[in-house]
């Protein structure tokens, strides 16, 4: 009698594409792993064939054909599959495309490592959501390729713990794992990393215990290896500080341990009142730092609180708070600090809409990826389908891509959803006339006065369209109205 694994192996040589697109959607009728992570699935299954194995091969142009095409998806095709779903996909073909060395897939990454590295990079959101670490994963995993990009792993380390996830040292030493040493008997690369990663470790504890686990897996004699790291350490002395340095030195014998006792934090929720007192730092002339280690601070501190109750709902409520205020001073390094935020929000409540839609306005913000804000904008309209603000910041963006027809679609849905509400329709009459379709934008901001007759810059739009189409005498009657509304104008004037 066939086995249902040998149905389904067989299943796969004839139809590799239909079979991997079951997959995905979560079907898998192999025994024992109907439910499993697909990247789990595929490690078992695949896990015990010789590489030179036909179905190992064919798995490996198929997932290879799979990630050429998915960061490659049109807009549409990103819609129906769904932002968050294809962060997870990603993921788990990377962390199967590791785990079982596939050489075609490893070859394409290393081939494409700069662009994908750009096209990923918007996408990580946890250390379970992160397809930029899957990706470096790969090439730092393989022999073949780690040692090419020797000083891309000894960045990661020196990042670690401070512009990246600590995470990453983790990536970082690996790659530097299979570098060789420039020189003989010169010490080994990824002692290196571990001293760029010294500065930043959170703890006297976790850098010994990374030293230790590495040092186990090269063992040496103890000269040896004060043989290789004084040199180290003498070098950074005066660049990190000396208690930081005496850790190392206390695991090569030269200093006497001494004992750290660490304090509890108090438990408190992040909202609203430091967080007010926070947000007043980034008013102050001068004070980026400041403000910046500030808040960093703050929910650093707060981390705590959600760690211990379970409860994140004061934590993303603030994120959400102080996102809001943070785009508003228009700045990219802000924008950034405030994607930092909504990132670790989207952890603790990867289902919340708000978080997506903050997600997507910091992208925005920050302009580097509009295909990852737009992905962002649809999973919040996917979540909560009746949010006009949601249509609203999707049609903007698309318009300002210059995708004006898609733009069009998403603000004539919003309205009908809500055909009173003023902002979708205001970007509808703006977006009609950009293209020159003066008529249908008139009959746009006529229509949204007269379910807010007193909104100024309704008046000032149409006021606009019409002196651009030489009707001076009606525009002028729609500054004037305008100027009653708000006399001090200054731009009406």
């Amino acid at each position: 009698m066939t086995s249902r694994i040998d149905l389904w192996f067989e299943a796969f040589q004839k139809e590799p594409d239909t079979v991997w697109k079951d997959c995905l959607d979560g079907w898998r009728p192999i025994p024992g792993y109907e439910r499993a992570d697909l990247a789990d699935t595929l490690d078992m299954v695949f896990g015990g064939r010789p590489q030179n194995d036909t179905l190992v091969h064919l798995l490996d142009q198929t997932l290879t054909t799979w990630m050429r095409d998915c960061v490659t998806w049109k807009p549409e095709q990103r819609r129906e599959f769904g932002f968050a779903r294809t962060i997870h996909c990603l993921v788990e073909v990377m962390s199967a495309a590791f785990r079982l060395r596939l050489p075609i897939f490893s070859q394409y990454v290393f081939d494409d490592f700069v662009r994908l590295r750009g096209l990923l990079n918007p996408l990580v959101l946890a250390p379970s959501h992160d397809p930029l670490a899957s990706l470096y994963r790969i090439v730092a995993g393989s022999e073949q390729y780690a040692g090419k990009l020797r000083n891309f792993w000894f960045k990661l380390c020196m990042q670690a713990d401070d512009q990246l996830p600590g995470y990453y040292l983790n990536i970082g030493m690996m790659g530097l794992q299979h570098c060789q040493s420039p020189l003989p008997k010169a010490a080994l690369p990824w002692i290196a990393g571990l001293a760029a990663w010294l500065p930043h470790a959170p703890g006297k504890d976790a850098f010994v215990s990374k030293f230790r686990a590495m040092r186990y897996m090269h063992p040496h004699d103890p000269g040896r290896w004060r043989a290789w790291i004084e040199p180290v350490l003498d070098a950074r002395k005066g660049r990190v500080d000396d208690a930081r340095l005496d850790w190392w030195r206390s695991e090569l014998g030269l200093v006497a341990q001494k004992k750290v006792h660490h304090q509890a934090k108090p438990i408190k929720s992040p909202y609203p009142d430091d967080l007010v007192h926070a947000m007043k730092a980034f008013d102050l002339p001068d004070n980026r730092q400041a403000a910046e280690d500030g808040l960093k601070k703050l929910f650093d501190d707060h981390d705590q609180y959600v760690t211990q109750t379970g409860d994140s709902y004061f934590f993303v409520r603030a994120v959400a708070e102080a996102t809001k205020n943070l785009l508003d001073y228009k700045q990219t390094w802000i924008a950034v600090l405030a994607l930092s935020l909504v990132r670790r929000a989207l952890v603790l409540e990867p289902w919340n809409p708000v978080c997506w839609q903050m997600y997507g306005r910091c992208l925005t913000a920050i302009g580097r990826a509009p295909e990852a804000a737009e992905w962002a904008f649809w999973e919040a309209i996917r979540r909560f389908p009746n949010n006009i603000q949601n249509y609203t910041d999707l049609g903007r963006l698309l318009a300002d891509q210059g995708r004006n027809h898609e733009a069009e679609e998403v603000f004539r849905s919003a309205l009908k959803i809500d055909p009173k509400n003023l902002p979708p329709r205001t970007e509808l009459g703006r977006l009609l006339a950009a293209q020159g379709r003066n008529d249908e934008a008139e009959e746009m901001f006529r229509a949204a006065l007269k379910i807010d007759p007193k909104d100024v810059h309704l008046h000032t739009e149409l006021g606009r369209l019409l002196a651009a189409q030489a009707h001076n005498d009606e525009a002028e009657e729609m500054f004037r109205a305008a100027l009653k509304i708000d006399p001090k104008d200054v731009h009406l004037h």
